[in-house]
């Protein structure tokens, strides 16, 4: 019998294409607006996602052939992501963080769909607050971990390195840790002409990520970069110390390590 990841179908080819901004799954109705839109409010049966057309067929390549059950995401808007998510894969659990203190469309459907036990939003919580995230991480993925992590939150450089640091150990072998919008620094047109973000840009992480991919190709196995998205699969080896113990990024690749890697190669 062959590994987990190539038993699943690639649940995104049930996604319907209503129009060239509008998709469907089964009743579900999600709306993609783009950056600088009007702000449009989701409902329980009609999501908003801040995305374009081409996310769903970067997402497809991401997850092609891996399992997804358990998903942590950073960065909720409205909640559609984590709706969309669990409408495509019928999740085992989900547990979305963001900084907002309202989020009703989100709230009224898992109310609907009787969920409350597997779907888990933390409000008014910051990424980069090491305590309050790694309280949720311990609570959710200490014992199973997370098959999918997303960040979606604040798309700076330090908050993003945060949270790297605090749920990349809760990502369990062969998961994906996605960061989105990576790229928003160096897009033309909008982002050239208007600051959304204030601060060093996601693309330093990528970077460090790479070197730390160079370095220790057992922990981190690959790295997929499009314009959308950066997947970063964990590989077999494990960080030492306790089972979901912290870590910094630059000891990772920095030539003199302080952080021990148990490195284990297939074979």
């Amino acid at each position: 019998m062959g590994s987990r990841e190539h038993q699943v179908r690639n649940e995104w080819d049930r996604i319907e294409w209503i129009a060239p901004d509008r998709l469907q799954v089964e009743d579900l109705r999600f709306d993609l607006v783009t950056w600088g839109s009007p702000k449009r409010r989701s409902t329980a049966d009609r999501f908003v996602l801040v995305k374009d057309a081409p996310f769903a067929q970067s997402m497809r390549a991401i997850l092609d052939g891996i399992e997804v059950q358990r998903v942590l995401e950073f960065g909720l808007y409205q909640g559609g992501s984590l709706v969309l998510l669990d409408a495509l894969y019928g999740l085992e659990l989900a547990v979305g963080v963001d900084a907002r203190s309202e989020m009703s469309a989100f709230d009224s459907y898992v109310r609907a769909r009787d969920a409350e036990h597997r779907l888990f939003p933390y409000l008014e919580v910051d990424q980069a607050d090491r305590a309050k995230v790694r309280s949720v991480l311990v609570r959710h993925f200490l014992d199973a971990p997370a098959d999918l992590i997303i960040d979606d939150a604040s798309h700076l450089y330090a908050k993003s390195l945060a949270t790297f640091e605090l749920a990349f150990p809760f990502l369990r072998p062969g998961g994906v840790y996605i960061i989105e919008d990576w790229g928003w620094a160096h897009w033309p047109r909008a982002f050239t002409e208007h600051e959304w973000f204030v601060g060093e840009p996601l693309s330093k992480l990528v970077l460090e990520v790479l070197l730390i991919q160079c370095r220790h190709p057992s922990l981190i196995e690959r790295v997929h970069i499009d314009a959308h998205h950066v997947a970063i699969y964990k590989g077999p080896a494990a960080l030492g110390g306790a089972a979901g113990a912290p870590f910094r990024v630059r000891d990772l690749y920095l030539s003199s390590s302080a952080v021990h890697v148990d490195e284990r190669f297939p074979g």
